[in-house]
């Protein structure tokens, strides 16, 4: 049973905007995607954006950047406080959920796409135990730092993108409903050019609709697995701390973003594999021994159209439910379908005593045949970023290999819902990186303060 609950949000108020500044200059990507380039940008952007607080020292660095405190969630706590003090957040007047529409294009079409949702609360449930299920794994380093930060603010900055199933669609659309007759709260056009729109819901009838809702309903994550751990070991903490568990406490819940997967503004987009060395030397031994286990279709590089028809016909071996592999070498002027002979494939993974449940899944045969078995890459290869990368751009990562910057490239069909679906609620998890939920959810639109709201308010005044 999910346990949903309306909350007084933290939002950007007058305190920043009076200082002249925009959503557009203090509203950031997830924390987790943000590169150092990007975060540079953005911390010179503004001195109430938004990564101060959510990414308060650089990804893969140990160098403090700080020049107040020597450790960067006191640092961010400090910030964190401050900006509460000076009204550059505010705290909603009444507990609420928040309905959230996003405006996008994707890179293969020119189709406007709007994803629905709401933020919530969702009380914690543990992994095989409640009705939360994950479909991917996850890095210790990654939770350790979101458990400082967690800590140091006493506040959940990010919302955990999940998933839940409304056949009818009738949910979310009687929350689009009630919005359009109200304005909204928030309205603005990001640097990628994707369009965000918020609305404040606290009427005590629809709230409680919502949440006698979702007592039947399943939670499925789909972005925002290490922030999901983060809150059960942020939550374990405070129950050893006070000794007792009490479902009243701000820390029996966790800050999320859920959208029914049947919303057709859902969108996956594929995970590209780039590598930038690759022993060349396989290339034909890779050909030849991929023969085994696919039909291998080859195509020209030398004119754009032969390109798109190679990137066509992996789509549509995709869309017949057909695994599918393009791959790209520097320095050749072939671009080589795989389609995949399912037995064959089928067998392979038997073998291997991987679970049914992934055998069509294409990440799990990338990684597990074809990098695996054919060319017998090392894991430890798989696992540095810095010997293998990844673009959920097809055209972007194939003209990186043809130009040289990248050697190889081995490009995919995204993991469907479907599929997501399957895993998690079998209790299994996919390997990293095996889909990219798109848009990602703004971090900044909305923060769960878990402090006491006397204190807050005692703080901000």
């Amino acid at each position: 049973m999910a346990i949903i609950s309306p909350f007084r949000g933290l939002r950007y108020g007058s305190g920043c905007f009076s200082k002249g500044f925009s959503l557009q200059d203090v509203i950031t990507p997830p924390y987790d995607v943000i590169s150092p380039e990007e975060r540079e940008k953005y911390r010179k952007r503004s001195p109430y954006n938004f990564v101060h607080i959510d990414l308060p020292k650089p990804k893969n660095r140990s160098e403090i950047e700080t020049s107040s405190d020597t450790d960067p969630y006191e640092h961010a706590k400090k910030l964190f406080l401050e900006w509460i003090q000076e009204g550059v957040l505010e705290l909603d007047p009444e507990p609420s959920f928040y309905y959230y529409e996003i405006d996008y294009f994707i890179p293969t079409d020119n189709i406007l796409h709007t994803r629905k949702g709401f933020f919530t609360l969702l009380k914690l449930e543990e992994f095989q135990k409640g009705c939360v299920y994950p479909h991917e794994k996850t890095f210790s380093r990654v939770k350790k730092d979101r458990l400082l930060l967690t800590t140091a603010c006493n506040a959940h900055l990010s919302p955990i993108f999940a998933l839940y199933s409304d056949n009818s669609g009738k949910l979310i659309e009687s929350l689009r409903e009630i919005s359009s007759r109200t304005p909204y709260i928030v309205a603005y056009t990001d640097d990628q050019g994707i369009t965000h729109r918020l609305w404040r819901i606290s009427d005590p009838e629809t709230c409680a609709f919502l949440q006698k809702a979702f007592t039947e309903k399943d939670i499925y994550i789909a972005d925002g697995h290490h922030r999901y751990e983060t809150a059960l070991a942020y939550r374990d903490m405070m129950r050893e701390k006070y000794g007792r568990a009490d479902s009243n406490e701000p820390y029996e819940y966790a800050l999320m973003y859920l959208s029914p997967m049947e919303d057709p503004g859902l969108i996956i987009l594929p995970t590209h594999r780039l590598f930038p060395s690759f022993p060349l030397e396989l290339i034909e031994p890779f050909l030849e021994k991929a023969k085994e286990f696919f039909d291998v279709e080859i195509f020209s590089t030398l004119t754009e159209e032969e390109r798109h028809q190679w990137a066509k016909a992996l789509w549509n071996e995709g869309q017949n439910r057909r695994n599918a592999f393009g791959v790209a070498f520097h320095g050749r002027n072939e671009l080589f379908l795989l389609k995949s002979k399912p037995e064959k494939v089928q067998q392979f993974l038997s073998n291997l005593q991987i679970p049914e449940e992934f055998w069509d899944i294409d990440v799990v045969i990338l990684d597990s045949l074809i990098f695996g078995h054919i060319l017998k890459l090392d894991q430890t290869m798989l696992d540095d970023e810095l010997k293998i990368c990844f673009s959920h751009d097809i055209w972007d990562a194939l003209g990186k290999v043809l130009k040289g910057s990248k050697l190889a490239g081995f490009f995919i069909n995204p993991t469907r819902i479907d599929q997501v679906r399957r895993v998690a609620s079998r209790c299994l998890v996919m390997p990293h990186k095996s889909t990219y939920f798109y848009p990602k959810v703004a971090s900044g639109l909305v923060i769960y303060p878990m402090m006491d709201l006397d204190t807050l308010h005692k703080t901000a005044s």
